[in-house]
């Protein structure tokens, strides 16, 4: 069986769109054309992609990605005319509890997206010495956790008091123990990767649930 294309993965890459990085694809460019092979090339550093390797941070905000939300809501009766900063009063002044879940809600999936985007990598890669494959495997694993804790949380809705949040919120800080614990003791590589994916993926599954 014979090849006819060939994706170039960018994340293994330690110089991607650098003088190192076009030296290597000239030299993939040049093999494939002699076998008659297509090349695709994944379009970014790593996932998600659209941030053009770190440029757009730097980048005016009109070139950033921008999203549209839309919600609905259905009421009974003389509707009132709320205005941003009556909002904005009601949760500060009269609902502090909403503004405390909020701050900790964003607080605590921007520690799971920091630890995840930049632990897990490291991890996997510079300690445990893993090709890209299991680093590939390991996202797909924690796509997946995502998917399940987000359906999860909608079999929840309803039924998970705001006072027992704090239960999922403690369960994200279980998971990431054992990616710790699994260095104490003599063990492969591939365990090890396994305990740390797992540890990582039900911290993912709770962020979403307590999302």
């Amino acid at each position: 069986m014979s090849h006819r294309a060939v994706c170039v993965e960018s994340r293994p890459h330690p110089d991607f769109c650098g003088e190192k990085w076009w030296e290597d694809m000239d030299v993939i460019l040049d093999e494939a054309r002699k076998r008659g092979m297509k090349v695709w090339i994944l379009d970014d550093s790593h996932f998600p992609t659209g941030f053009a390797n770190g440029a757009v941070k730097a980048a005016p905000l009109e070139l950033h990605r921008q999203s549209i939300c839309a919600g609905r809501m259905e009421l009974e009766g003389a509707a009132e005319e709320v205005t941003f900063s009556d909002s904005i009063r009601f949760i500060t002044k009269e609902r502090l509890d909403i503004m405390k879940m909020l701050f900790l809600a964003a607080f605590s999936r921007f520690f799971v997206m920091g630890v995840t985007l930049l632990g897990l990598p490291f991890l996997v890669r510079t300690v445990l010495g893993l090709d890209a494959k299991f680093y590939g495997g390991a996202e797909s694993a924690l796509a997946v956790a995502t998917i399940m804790g987000s359906i999860a949380a909608g079999l929840l809705t309803g039924k998970l008091r705001s006072s027992r949040l704090s239960y999922v919120l403690a369960a994200i800080g279980i998971c990431i123990i054992p990616a710790g614990v699994v260095f104490l003791f003599p063990s492969s590589a591939l365990i090890r990767y396994a305990v740390i994916v797992a540890g990582f993926c039900g911290m993912q599954a709770a962020i979403s649930i307590f999302s």
